[in-house]
């Protein structure tokens, strides 16, 4: 019997299990969290602000700092997203600009970020892979979901921390640097463009290993030549992380950023979602093989006792018949002795009747162990029944559950597929627009080159009019000459005439 009320309660923390996967008991989610955000995000924006930085330069840099700020912060709270952002610069040293002692500003802190750009002041070297080195110093003790390195330059890099390892051999090679290539401890030193330029992209190499999945690269181009937009590219952590200060709306594209967080936090609950459900049906399939484990151990139990309950009425049948012998055996002695003593003959018949009391006393035995046995058996076939109805419920649950899966999956499924078809659309329409304008500017350089040569022709034709008007100013000044010489002779003639 207790083995039964086992296997029942068993049975009962499988139903309440099931009834838990539909809903009947409300499970907390993972990223129910009350007031706090579900999503961090640590940004860090690392400013050049080396003498090359001077000028208008300058300007650009702090209103890009600014605009990624205002539009990474935006309606942030919407989303479930808190953003924290640290600010570095760089010249010839390296500056981590902190909040009254912690490394991040976060939204409420904003016009403090804001005075710390604004008092940015450009001068002396271009120390880029300091200021990427010190971005990932702070990222190794960030445990944000979203992980962002800002990069705003011109793109010249003149000074780096004293190699380890022989650079040009490297530079020469293309050798990848790994960790610990650098004294880090010591301060800077200035060197080439070309070496400048190569460890800066080591350091960010290095950054992007550091932060496998979860890091982003964006960089910035503050009024660059080619030569130093093809560097920031390679810098970057794709080539459409990189942006230009001068054609790219900054602000719409950290708006992006943060409706591309948003979608993703929207695909991890839906996943976590799936997941939840399938722990729970791997749950219930464990239940279920443990319920029908402890059945079969019951029926192979049932199994037993009626073997042994067979055998224990074999062996009564067997005394039956030896008593049935006996009795027969006794029978046939009193009639060969028919001529005893009566008395004899008495102690027989009771010796027999008390032969016929024990065999209908193990007759009746017999008939309620057989009993006993039947109403066994029936009573088991009854928990069967049931536990086999039990177990069909669960089937009927499980596959109600699997199709509930497949229905969350293929809801998934599209989400994602929506959210890909809705990057490519955005994508696709962002080339188009930057074709057209590079089709504009292509367009006004062909009428700036026609102009250019127009102008030519003009000042060609000027001169050359010129020197016609001068040829033709030499020609008068010999008739008036040679007039004057006339003049001068008729004068001497009419003299002469005179004088005669």
């Amino acid at each position: 019997m207790g083995k039964k009320t086992g296997l029942f309660n068993k049975i009962l923390a499988g139903l309440l299990s099931l009834a838990i996967i539909l809903g009947l008991a409300s499970p907390v989610l993972a990223n129910d969290k009350g007031d706090r955000f579900s999503y961090e995000v640590d940004m860090v924006i690392v400013v050049d602000i080396s003498g090359s930085m001077s000028g208008t330069k300058m300007t650009k840099a702090k209103k890009s700092a600014k605009d990624m700020a205002e539009a990474i912060w935006k309606e942030q709270e919407a989303h479930n997203i808190n953003t924290n952002i640290a600010l570095i610069s760089f010249a010839s040293d390296v500056i981590h600009h902190k909040n009254d002692g912690t490394d991040f500003f976060q939204k409420k802190d904003k016009s403090k970020l804001f005075n710390v750009v604004d008092g940015l002041v450009a001068k002396d070297m271009t120390f880029t892979q300091g200021g990427i080195h010190e971005a990932r110093m702070i990222f190794k003790k960030s445990t944000g979901d979203k992980k962002i390195i800002v990069l705003l330059s011109d793109g010249e890099a003149n000074r780096i921390y004293e190699p380890k390892i022989d650079l040009d051999d490297y530079m020469n090679n293309n050798k990848k640097v790994l960790e610990g290539s650098f004294y880090y401890d010591k301060a800077g030193q200035d060197t080439t463009v070309a070496k400048g330029k190569f460890c800066a992209l080591a350091e960010a190499n290095l950054a992007k290993s550091d932060n496998i999945d979860v890091l982003d690269i964006y960089t910035v181009a503050v009024d660059c030549n080619e030569q130093a937009k093809e560097f920031l590219k390679d810098v970057a952590s794709d080539k459409d992380k990189f942006k230009d200060s001068d054609t790219d709306d900054l602000e719409d594209v950290f708006q992006d950023l943060t409706d591309e967080i948003k979608d993703k936090i929207e695909k991890e609950k839906l996943e976590k979602e799936l997941e939840d459900l399938n722990n729970r049906i791997d749950e219930l399939d464990k239940e279920k093989a443990e319920l029908e484990k402890e059945f079969e151990k019951e029926k192979e139990q049932a199994a037993k006792d009626k073997e042994e309950l067979n055998k224990e009425i074999n062996d009564l049948k067997d005394k039956t018949d030896e008593l049935e012998r006996a009795k027969d055996r006794l029978e046939q002695e009193l009639a060969d002795d028919r001529e005893k003593s009566e008395e004899d003959k008495k102690a027989l018949e009771k010796e027999i009747d008390d032969l016929k009391q024990k065999t209908d006393d193990l007759n009746e035995a017999k008939e309620n162990l057989e009993k006993e046995l039947e109403d066994t058996i029936d009573k088991m076939e009854e928990d069967k029944k049931e536990l086999e109805k039990d177990i069909a419920e669960l089937d009927k649950n499980l596959e109600d559950l699997r199709k509930e899966k497949d229905l969350v999956e293929e809801e998934l499924n599209n989400k994602i597929k929506e959210l890909e078809d809705r990057l490519e659309q955005e994508k696709a329409e962002y080339e188009k627009d930057k074709e057209e304008l590079d089709n504009k500017i292509s367009d006004l350089n062909d009428k700036l080159d026609q102009l250019d040569k127009e102008k030519v022709e003009i000042e060609e034709q000027l001169e050359k009019e010129i020197e016609e008007s001068k040829s033709e100013r030499d020609e008068l000044r010999e008739s008036i000459d040679s007039l004057d010489k006339k003049i001068e002779e008729m004068n001497k003639e009419k003299a002469e005439l005179e004088k005669e």
